[in-house]
């Protein structure tokens, strides 16, 4: 999305997919919470992200170009980690591409490991 993407970039955190996948999805939540200082943070998760083939997204242009769901699930975990994460959206899944319910299982499978406690 070029809005959100000029949004990104005026932070000084517009990374695409594959400058994620090389250096870790963990080191990307980092710079994440580096360039957020000590302010509060509202994480957005626009499912579009994750490569269209192993999710319903509203933006079939992710196919071959998000990233994998593992990645995501990594990043999401080191995000919510922070104590300075006071919320969490999740918006670009498509219930009607997902007729099995697969997906839908998947994300959830996502969001609940992200927001697990740690032990």
């Amino acid at each position: 999305d070029p809005g959100e993407r000029k949004l990104m970039e005026n932070v000084g955190l517009a990374l695409e997919a594959t400058d994620v996948i090389r250096s870790g999805p963990e080191a990307a939540a980092d710079l994440a919470l580096r360039v957020a200082g000590d302010l509060p943070i509202v994480v957005h998760f626009d499912v579009d992200i994750i490569d269209g083939r192993e999710m319903a997204t509203h933006l079939p242009a992710a196919l071959g170009r998000g990233l994998p769901r593992t990645d995501v699930a990594l990043l999401l975990r080191k995000l919510l980690k922070s104590p300075r994460v006071v919320a969490l959206s999740v918006s670009g899944f498509d219930m009607d591409s997902d007729a099995d319910g697969s997906h839908a299982r998947a994300l959830v499978e996502i969001l609940a490991g992200a927001l697990q406690k740690p032990n």
